[in-house]
């Protein structure tokens, strides 16, 4: 936005797009520049991008690596040769690097001017890459934006809440950070594609891998008298340890880390309180000395006496 920390923008976005060599998910593929603070901007990444050095992964200096095969390095060469075709213009790197042990290994490039007919603009290129879309204002941002079929995550720069508060009503996209780069992400937090999006389905993070990696199983259990106390006598015992397990494992936890997720805690005292309820209705059971016969004579001599 025009009244975005340009300095902060410029790194998040030159982090956003080299991290990784851009093969992340949700690396940043464009970057809708406010046309009044273009110049500055441009000039806040190119100095971010000098310290982005291209080599071997191995080496503790270096800060972008290959690409991870032929067809995605491929993809970048189209993208850039459309790019320029249209109009725009390759202010740092822009090729394959030579003298490399292989063909994968791309300069990290920025591009200026980039149109929105272009296939950076339309589609994903996942190599390292910054391109510079330049936008009039907020309403045109949100419509560049919104203009694709990939939805994942966004990431917005302004002082201005108000303004903030805009862009995450109206992005079509399943995540949006403020003032960070695109890659920003915790391992606790919901995080998945907008509906409507090509971008996959669902979240995963927190308690949503949690419940996608569960097999859940519903069990109705009538405990209204139906069972014989002796049928439960030797599953009692073990229903209290499991009980007490529970308890035990979430107070554990909750005092190991305070990220735990909440409802992840609430469920499992769900299962505690489930379990009580079972063992005091398991309590009100006949006799285990009692039979089966004995106590169904027993209950119509007890209906007999009431009428």
């Amino acid at each position: 936005c025009a009244d975005a920390d340009l300095a902060q923008a410029a790194k998040g976005a030159v982090f956003g797009g080299f991290f990784c060599a851009g093969q992340v998910c949700c690396a940043t593929e464009r970057v809708l520049v406010d046309r009044r603070v273009h110049d500055d901007f441009l000039a806040a990444v190119m100095k971010e991008a000098e310290g982005w050095k291209l080599g071997d992964p191995f080496d503790d200096e270096t800060l972008v690596g290959p690409m991870n095969n032929e067809p995605t390095a491929l993809k970048m060469d189209r993208h850039l040769e459309d790019a320029l075709e249209k109009g725009a213009e390759v202010v740092l790197g822009g090729s394959r690097d030579d003298g490399r042990p292989t063909r994968l290994y791309y300069q990290p490039t920025v591009v200026d001017g980039v149109g929105v007919d272009t296939l950076i603009n339309q589609d994903e290129t996942f190599g390292p890459i910054v391109p510079l879309i330049t936008v009039a204002d907020d309403d045109e941002a949100l419509a560049v934006a919104n203009d694709s079929y990939l939805g994942l995550q966004a990431a917005v720069y302004t002082r201005s809440l108000k303004r903030a508060f805009r862009y995450l009503d109206n992005l079509r996209v399943g995540n949006v950070v403020v003032n960070d780069s695109t890659d920003y992400w915790e391992a606790h937090e919901p995080f998945g594609g907008a509906s409507g999006t090509r971008t996959g389905w669902g979240r995963i993070g927190g308690r949503y891998t949690m419940l996608d990696m569960t097999d859940l199983k519903t069990v109705v259990l009538d405990v209204g008298g139906r069972f014989q106390r002796a049928e439960l006598g030797d599953a009692l015992p073990e229903k209290r340890d499991a009980l007490l397990h529970v308890r035990r494992y979430v107070s554990r936890r909750l005092r190991a880390s305070e990220s735990l997720d909440l409802l992840v805690v609430l469920l499992a005292d769900r299962v505690c309180l489930l379990l009580q309820l079972l063992l005091r209705e398991a309590a009100a059971f006949p006799s285990a000395t009692t039979t089966g016969g004995e106590a169904r004579k027993e209950q119509r001599e007890s209906d007999r006496a009431v009428h």
